[in-house]
């Protein structure tokens, strides 16, 4: 079985590589150069197994920055091909996406021959990933697995920005139950957010909160109005230094690595008399 899946990796890498090459030996620390990324991606129609590593970075050109994770996945990096490969393929001479625009990733997916293959992951439009339809799927598969790599391979912690509500987001998303601090950013005077620290036992009782009653994200439409108390935003900071933003939705908060919100909490007790205790 090894043999046939080799062999089927080397067919399906024809004629989709960038060019870049990689050490044959997989390490966490990543050897693909996100500087390097050719202008266009790639758009295979089957991304191969037996991945040596994945590495995530800022899409080339695209000013709508986030932070991306210092470590490769070298940990079950085929979860970012088996996310890919189960994700409808896009007509792309015909589809027609909305006119939005947001943040995109690059991903640089290496293999022990030294062949890379790029992704571009757009968080707009029809959220392509390659040339597929889904790229919160692939970017969710790749976190994941980049988290449960860290419990045996830990990463050099990236510094998170001084300002949290003016700083930016990670592409890395941790759950608010694995942050060690946090601030709730507020309007002054002037509209402009500012940061207001937790202490650490206050911000713990928030973290512990949102573990104890998780909600089902419910989008509100465009013009709902609030009937309860709006909740201010919260930004959290993991250990690895990456952070989450946690935007209000009238009385509950939700939240994601993605387009769309993928956790969801109301707040209740002691934190939520701490949270209506600031607005």
């Amino acid at each position: 079985m090894r043999i046939v899946l080799a062999v089927f990796a080397a067919l399906a890498l024809v004629g989709c590589s960038t060019g870049q090459t990689v050490p044959a030996v997989p390490a966490s620390s990543p050897v693909v150069d996100c500087a390097a990324f050719p202008e266009e991606p790639d758009l295979p129609d089957v991304l191969a197994e037996g991945i040596a590593q994945v590495r995530l970075c800022q899409e080339p050109g695209n000013e709508l920055a986030l932070v991306a994770p210092p470590d490769a996945l070298v940990v079950d990096a085929d979860a970012v091909a088996r996310a890919y490969n189960a994700l409808e393929v896009a007509e792309l001479a015909t589809l027609a996406c909305p006119e939005d625009f947001g943040p995109a990733y690059r991903l640089a997916v290496a293999y022990p021959d030294g062949t890379v293959v790029t992704l571009r992951g757009e968080q707009y439009g029809c959220s392509l990933v390659g040339n597929r339809l889904g790229s919160d799927a692939v970017l969710t598969a790749f976190g994941d697995a980049l988290w449960a790599q860290r419990t045996t391979q830990p990463a050099t912690p990236v510094e998170p920005p001084d300002d949290l509500c003016r700083g930016e987001a990670s592409w890395l998303v941790p759950d608010l139950a694995d942050t060690v601090r946090g601030v709730a950013c507020l309007p002054d005077a002037a509209g402009q957010l500012q940061q207001r620290p937790f202490s650490e036992e206050d911000w713990a009782t928030l973290a512990a909160d949102a573990a104890a009653h998780p909600r089902t994200p419910t989008p509100l439409p465009p013009d709902a109005v609030c009937d309860a108390l709006a909740l201010p935003t919260l930004v959290g900071v993991a250990a690895t230094g990456e952070v989450v933003w946690v935007p209000a939705s009238c009385a509950a908060y939700e939240w994601g690595p993605g387009r769309g919100a993928t956790h969801g909490w109301e707040p209740t007790g002691a934190a939520r008399t701490l949270l209506e205790g600031l607005v």
